[in-house]
């Protein structure tokens, strides 16, 4: 999972020798300015699209676009298009809202969206209703669960998480969020 800046061709070719399968790759926008905007960072689509390319010719590329509604409604066409163009799958993700995420709009109910992936999908002749086998998920068996609630257990502080006084620690082979935190390290 990328937004692709960090990639190059020598990145991809080292990465499907390793064994790299798919890469999923998030494209919101074709447009220059639109793409920098919700990207919220210097974002450069040319390169994006060439690495995309190059990608595509090397190993299975999925795109996934964020649909973010009333702003990015126009690019979905288009990268769908692009997609269809460079023999890649697109799988198209509704907006949610999260507490700490950035939120420049109100999520549509999945049905809504739902129907927009159908007139999409009946538009430009491509499938986005994706299921468990597009991406060959299988069930496994659940892990158990080390800890319950209330329950007051010791866990070393590992790293910073990405809120401010958040910590990562760990304890049973878990990674465990730990929030109003100012303890720098240790149990």
């Amino acid at each position: 999972d990328t937004n692709g800046v960090l990639l190059n061709k020598k990145l991809v070719d080292e990465l499907v020798d390793a064994g790299l399968t798919r890469f999923n790759l998030s494209l919101v926008a074709l447009d220059k300015e639109l793409a920098k905007k919700l990207a919220g960072t210097i974002y450069d689509v040319e390169k994006i699209k060439e690495i995309a390319k190059y990608i595509a010719k090397k190993s299975e590329l999925l795109v996934a676009p964020v649909l973010v509604p009333g702003i990015n409604d126009d690019e979905i066409p288009k990268l769908i298009e692009f997609c269809k163009e460079i023999n890649a799958k697109i799988g198209l993700q509704n907006f949610l809202n999260y507490k700490y995420g950035r939120n420049p709009v109100k999520a549509i109910p999945m049905e809504i969206f739902r129907k927009k992936l159908e007139e999409l999908e009946s538009n430009h002749s491509i499938k986005l209703l994706l299921t468990r086998d597009d991406f060959n998920i299988r069930e496994t068996k659940k892990l158990p669960k080390p800890f319950k609630k209330g329950k007051v257990i010791e866990a070393k502080i590992m790293c910073e998480s990405r809120l401010k006084n958040e910590k990562i620690a760990a304890a049973d082979e878990r990674c465990i969020t730990v929030p109003n935190c100012s303890q720098e390290s240790g149990i």
